[in-house]
């Protein structure tokens, strides 16, 4: 017999497994990325490690990263060594836009230690609590754009819910 154990966090009254997944989407130079559960600086480096291996990647596409479902699990130190890492990346250290959804308080503080670390960065970044502010400042059109990075977003998400669900069901057998 073989027992599976997974580790689920209580975030915001929901029990939530981590997922790190994204989507990239050169038609309108995005790559979505989206957050759930408890996050650690070692699951960001894999995650952008992940990124710049995909053909569909280039080093000036503009980021969305949806935090809102996660629980960011990282010091100030370990916050510094992931700019590190950022810095000595060629394809991450390029002109462009990474704008950071987030729905806490502690997110918010988070993002924001990330943004002063980053001054010295050609990268520009900017925390948004809305997705429609969020889409306007990377420059995504109303309309069909706005629809498209949505569905995306919602993908992701069930996406996550049901491999979550799925890993649930497995533990049981």
């Amino acid at each position: 017999m073989v027992l599976k154990i997974t580790i689920l966090v209580n975030t915001n009254l929901r029990l939530m497994k981590k997922n790190i997944t994204y989507k990239i989407l050169p038609q309108i130079n995005i790559v979505v990325e989206y957050f759930s559960g408890p996050i650690h600086i070692s699951d960001m480096i894999a995650h952008k490690k992940d990124i710049i291996k995909n053909i569909e990647f280039y080093p000036n596409i503009n980021f969305i990263a949806d935090l809102r479902d996660s629980q960011l699990l990282y010091t100030k130190q370990e916050l510094s060594e992931y700019v590190g890492f950022i810095k000595e990346e060629k394809k991450l250290n390029t002109h462009r836009k990474t704008a950071i959804l987030t729905s806490t308080p502690q997110q918010v503080a988070q993002s924001t230690i990330y943004e002063s670390l980053t001054k010295d960065l050609p990268i520009r970044f900017k925390i948004f609590s809305t997705l429609q502010a969020t889409l306007e400042w990377v420059s995504v059109k109303k309309g069909l754009e706005f629809s498209m990075i949505e569905g995306t977003i919602l993908k992701l998400k069930n996406e996550s819910s049901v491999r979550s669900h799925y890993s649930k069901v497995l533990q049981r057998q």
